[in-house]
Order: structure tokens, then sequence, then C-alpha cells
């Protein structure tokens, strides 16, 4: 019988492709983890890996019982998952991966007090990632606020909607009146985005005409990852931007930000939130993903 360490072990050294790296993922020394691979393939009577100086690549056997093994672990995931929703606890440590840090600010933190009481036995790591996720690499229970380009590189995550709004064009009175107002999508040509540094391209506007996405390539002179808004109040180009965030709707009251064409706004611009597909949900990911959800009718008021 071949035990579930050896399994688990077995799938990090094969995602990672390196003994020292799986080892530090699992707190192991490299020489503990590679007795246990010693004795797996002692176990199966063949090679999983072909050794070389620098990395470890499967053989073919490897490959193939990667796929089995793969099957195993996440029926062995979902009982334990089972075997702790049914103990009538919630606990362990629920890590969470934000795209940026605005939206984990209007959804998650004004009621992390409320979460951490109501789950007493829960701790919660959280992180921003401004750059493409990839769940290979960035081990985390929850990715929160993900556009759909996560489920389409990763087919095989769960996902439930978390937020729909319209992808609004804006720009302040100052850039307008250097510039002028554009008034269709041909004027777009003579005019400067200040553009998101991890989009592909970064100098690209997201727009939508009959129904369907458009992108609009512009001349960039500066590219962030954060401080958007604030650079577009400060005259230096067009954003991208929800129109319903927080800070637009107060640049636009205060009179720092002006909506542009209206009629070419994104309807629908959606994020998810992406965890693990593992037949029973682990309790802390469902405890965490259905507390904040509960609190959507009051996101951005508090």
């Amino acid at each position: 019988m071949i035990k579930i360490e050896l399994i688990e072990s077995f799938l990090l050294v094969a995602k990672f492709g390196s003994i020292t790296q799986a080892a530090n993922e699992k707190s192991l020394s490299p020489m503990a983890l590679s007795k246990q691979m010693q004795t797996l393939e002692a176990q199966l009577e063949k090679p999983l890996f072909n050794r070389t100086r620098r990395q470890l690549t499967l053989t073919e056997f490897g490959a193939n019982f990667k796929i089995e093994a793969e099957k195993v672990a996440q029926s062995h995931a979902s009982l334990v998952n089972w075997l702790a929703g049914n103990s009538g606890h919630t606990k362990g440590t629920v890590r969470v991966l934000f795209q940026s840090s605005l939206l984990c600010e209007e959804t998650i933190i004004p009621w992390m007090p409320e979460f951490l009481e109501t789950y007493s036995q829960l701790n919660v790591e959280m992180d921003v990632k401004e750059s493409l996720i990839d769940v290979s690499k960035d081990d985390y229970d929850i990715f929160w606020g993900v556009s759909d380009y996560l489920g389409e590189n990763f087919p095989n995550l769960k996902r439930r909607d978390l937020w729909t709004s319209h992808y609004g064009v804006f720009a302040s009175p100052s850039y307008i009146k250097s510039k002028g107002m554009p008034q269709d999508l041909t004027s777009l040509d003579s005019h400067d985005i200040i553009g998101y540094l991890h989009n592909e391209p970064s100098n690209v506007l997201v727009l939508q005409e009959n129904g369907k996405p458009i992108y609009k390539i512009l001349n960039q002179r500066v590219s962030s990852v954060c401080g958007l808004i604030d650079l577009a109040k400060a005259g230096l180009g067009l954003i991208n931007a929800g129109d319903d965030i927080q800070q637009i709707q107060d640049a636009i009251l205060n009179n720092e930000l002006v909506p542009i064409l209206e009629d070419y706004w994104w309807q629908e611009a959606k994020v998810y939130i992406y965890y693990h597909n593992v037949r029973h949900a682990q309790p802390k990911v469902k405890a965490f993903i259905d507390f904040f959800l509960s609190k959507r009718s009051v996101w951005g008021c508090s």
C-alpha cells in the first residue's frame, strides 16, 4: 500500500522538477524527500524520474503515474475536507491571493474583525499579486477578484462570480482641455493612455462596440501597477476603470475626472473568486467565501 504522503511528495517534486524546491515547500530536508522518492520508486519497481544535474524530469511511466496520483490526491483531499466539515470545527489557515489591493480593501478588510470573531479557530493570510497568477506556482487556497484569464489558463479551478461592473474610460478636465474630448473610436488615435503595467500589452484601452469587447492601442508615456487614478487626475492620460470604484466616483463628484465615450464602455466586466476543484470544498475555504460574499450588499459602504 502506497502512503498518501509519498504520493503528495511525488506530485510536489514533479511540479517543481527539483527535490530542493519541493523539500522547501514541505518543510523537509532534501535528503528526507529524496529518500521518500527512492522508497516510492522501490515500491513501484520502476523509475519515476530522469535525473540530470540541473533538473528532474518524469519518465514515461512517471508521467502516467502522475495522472493517476493526482486523482488519488484529489480524492484524499475531498475525504479529508468532508471529515473536517462534519467535525463541527472550522480551523486552520486560509491563504488568499488578490489581484489588486483595492479590491481587498473594499470587499474584505472592513469585515475581517467580524470574520475572525465568527471563526475563532481560523487564521487568514492575504497577499496581492498584480501580475498574472500561475496556480502551479502561487500556492493559495483562494484567488480573489481575478478576471476570466485564470479560468482559461487553469480550467480545473472552480469559480464564483464576485463583481460585475461597467468598465469605463476617464480623464481629467485638464487633459481634455489639452487633448480635446474624444467623440468616437477613431479620435482616440491622438490620445494617451496611462497603462496598467501587467496588461498585455500595457497600453491597451478596453471598450465595447455592438456587444463585443474591442481593444484600442494608444500612445503611452507612463505605466504603473498603482496610482493610476491619481495619475489620471494629474492629467497624464486616459484610464480604464470600473465606474463603481469609490475613488472614481469621488473624483467625478469633485470634478477631478470626467467620464468619456460612455456609449463604448464595456458593460459587463466581471471578476471572479477561484478555488481548487475538489469534490468537497475545504471548510475554511467555504467559510471564507460564503462569509464575505454575504457582505456584498454593503461593499464600498463602510
